[in-house]
């Protein structure tokens, strides 16, 4: 039912270029009544007003996350992820404003959405979830259905949106979610594990991956440690059926889960003759910890050049393509952690083949400094020229290169490695 909606988490950039969308979904909302916290009537620049008064500067700091569903240039419906910023509550978030657009309701989407929520929430260590709904509306059955559980029920709470001059009640709920995958120590320093580091393939050799298959030898962890490309030598089959080891864990050296993740690579690896011992991990580039690395950069070249930290926007620079809305989330998901730390000015993706650009965020941007950090595995035509270029092109801006031949991101791909993985189905 949602296979042609895609499901991404908007940025404070995302958000503000799809406001006439967003404040559509919210005041379809209304008019059919939802209890989102308005009361008909209520205008069109109403909702509107909302999204960039209320809930952009929270994008802004990082003290929301929003998660949106997509049919082609239409929003069909939204979640806000709100996480708790109190010293005493670092495991608690809070779920705000589910909505899905009347025309696309009955799809999962909402349910869907809530996926999407949970799994992030869980990535960043919320294991507790708590919201409000109206009591009696079809969305208290839902959330349970969904696993929450009712805590109360506060009488009199907020008025109806019909404009009737009626207070409604509302029920509490929360909901505890797993923490996030542990590490499998079983594929790890067992000798019994070969590691094969894939990348795309740049000048056809692995490239940058090339180099932390050689730290990860040295630490002699793994039972052989090598690199590989899906365009160039050695050949991601080559390097599989070349493995002696009983298990083969592959980490794609890759910077989000688009194409080359979910078909390409899979795909090679099912022809395989060794695919059977093949397990499969998720991409470095949507590792966690790669906001911090990429934080680092941008405040190691702002020292370098006296620029006040506080003072820069930082732009993440990515590939990104409308032809795959999921090749830009990572850069979304990261720029969203780095912008909760509230280093910097600001911290926004912006992207060589889809909007927002780099250079539109630059030209647009508030600050009189910004430092981009490019999400790309190596220093090739994208990583360097494509995504340098525009701040070269400007003097009070700087480019930290990209992040994939930095020494430090070899801790993370173990972390890629000992994470979750999945088997390598067969191309029979």
């Amino acid at each position: 039912m949602t296979r042609d909606l895609a499901f991404v988490e908007f940025s404070a950039a995302d958000a503000a270029a799809h406001l006439p969308e967003l404040g559509a979904l919210l005041h379809a909302c209304v008019e059919t009544g939802a209890g989102v916290n308005f009361v008909l009537p209520f205008s069109a620049a109403e909702s509107e007003a909302y999204w960039s008064e209320a809930v952009l500067p929270k994008l802004r700091d990082g003290s929301a996350l929003l998660f949106v569903a997509k049919d082609g240039n239409r929003i069909a419906g939204s979640v806000r992820l709100d996480p708790v910023w109190m010293p005493n509550q670092p495991h608690r978030a809070e779920v705000s404003k589910l909505l899905v657009h009347p025309e696309f309701r009955r799809r999962g989407i909402a349910t869907r959405l809530m996926q999407e929520l949970e799994r992030c929430a869980s990535g960043l260590g919320r294991t507790l979830l708590t919201l409000d709904t109206r009591t009696g509306d079809p969305s208290e059955a839902f959330y349970t259905q969904l696993g929450y559980v009712t805590v109360g029920t506060v009488p009199d709470y907020a008025l109806d949106t019909f404009g009737s001059g009626r207070f409604d009640p509302t029920t509490i709920m929360y909901k505890k979610l797993a923490p996030a995958p542990p590490s499998e120590p079983a594929a790890i320093g067992d000798g019994e594990t070969a590691l094969i580091l894939c990348s795309h393939g740049v000048d056809g050799t692995p490239g940058a991956a090339a180099e932390h298959a050689v730290r990860l030898r040295e630490r002699a962890i793994f039972a052989d440690v090598s690199a590989a490309c899906l365009s160039g030598e050695p050949e991601i089959r080559a390097a599989v059926d070349a493995a002696t080891a009983p298990r083969i864990v592959v980490v794609p050296f890759l910077m989000a889960a688009g194409r080359a993740f979910r078909t390409l690579l899979p795909e090679r690896l099912a022809g395989a003759r060794r695919r059977e011992a093949v397990a499969l991990a998720e991409p470095v580039g949507t590792q966690p910890g790669i906001a911090a690395l990429i934080a680092a950069k941008a405040s190691a070249l702002a020292d370098a050049r006296g620029w006040p930290v506080r003072e820069v926007l930082l732009v993440i620079a990515a590939h990104g393509t409308a032809r795959d809305p999921e090749s830009g989330i990572a850069a979304r998901e990261h720029a969203a952690r780095v912008a909760r730390d509230g280093r910097f000015a600001g911290v926004e993706a912006g992207y060589l083949d889809e909007p927002p650009s780099i250079e539109g965020l630059l030209a647009g941007r508030a600050t009189r400094h910004a430092i981009g950090v490019g999400l790309f595995a190596d220093a090739g035509p994208h990583g360097g020229d494509d995504a340098g270029q525009p701040f070269a092109a400007d003097p009070d801006t700087a480019y930290a290169g990209p992040i994939g031949p930095d020494p430090d991101l070899t801790d993370i791909v173990l972390k890629s490695a000992q994470g979750p993985v999945s088997a390598v189905s067969s191309s029979d």
